[in-house]
């Protein structure tokens, strides 16, 4: 069955605004007001391409995977957005082959439409790519455990959270605390070591949204001994409020 004209017609607005906001950069602060106006444009008309798209629901699914298989990789990785962002499960399979592309953008841009989708069925395409060679794939795909939920994911994270990058330690940590799985708990409390600040950070979090007791004596060192400071502040206070936070946990009767 054909795809519906005004699909297609947006599908190429999509490409277009999408390849015309890649032609400008962000405007510095000595801009003038046509470069600020210019990329403001761009950028408008490209989310005004998306919103459209995902006003027209699953309708618009079978033309954005049309759309794939011709697609240049910038346009492709727009595509790709726009499926991720309907949610509509009929764009794994399609999406799944992606995460071996040459292009590590494609790669890139396929795991996070896979883990916006939520769909098990992408677990081994993604599990795979926290390996990858590209840093930002890695991420990706740790990214897209935060939103799909699989006991499957639990130890592969645990063994990115030892990656030479910071990001996707960080990115691990968080997808392990929305996986609510105790095998978590004891390799976060080890990431409390990292030597990066935003790492630990992230890795307090996740143990107080594990809320196991386990992490209180170490979440006390750092609230005495961290010096590290990240865009949310002193790690030292954070760690503080979360070692409180699970000691009334543990004390609190349960409901």
């Amino acid at each position: 069955m054909d795809s519906d004209p005004t699909i297609n017609l947006l599908i190429d607005e999509l490409q277009v605004a999408g390849a015309e906001w890649a032609r400008h950069r962000p405007p510095q602060g000595d801009a003038d007001r046509a470069t600020v106006l210019a990329y403001a444009q761009a950028m408008y008309r490209q989310r005004a391409a998306f919103a459209a798209l995902h006003a027209q629901g699953s309708a618009a699914v079978p033309a954005l995977i049309a759309a794939l298989a011709v697609a240049a990789p910038p346009q492709w990785r727009l595509i790709a957005q726009a499926l991720g962002l309907l949610k509509d499960p009929q764009a794994v399979a399609p999406l799944i082959p992606a995460m071996t592309h040459a292009d590590s953008t494609i790669r890139e841009a396929a795991a996070t439409a896979l883990g916006w989708i939520t769909d098990r069925r992408a677990t081994p395409a993604l599990l795979r790519a926290l390996t990858d060679p590209a840093q930002g794939v890695r991420s990706a795909a740790a990214a897209a455990f935060t939103e799909i939920r699989d006991p499957r994911a639990v130890e592969p994270l645990v063994q990115a959270l030892r990656d030479p990058h910071h990001w996707v330690r960080s990115t691990a940590a968080s997808a392990l605390s929305e996986q609510h799985d105790a095998r978590a708990v004891l390799p976060l409390i080890a990431l409390l070591a990292d030597p990066n600040a935003e790492v630990r950070q992230t890795a307090i979090d996740a143990l107080d949204a594990l809320g196991d007791t386990r992490a209180i004596p170490h979440l006390e060192w750092l609230q005495e001994h961290d010096t590290g400071v990240t865009q949310d502040g002193k790690v030292c206070n954070s760690a503080r409020g979360v070692a409180q936070h699970l000691r009334q946990r543990a004390t609190s009767p349960p409901e």
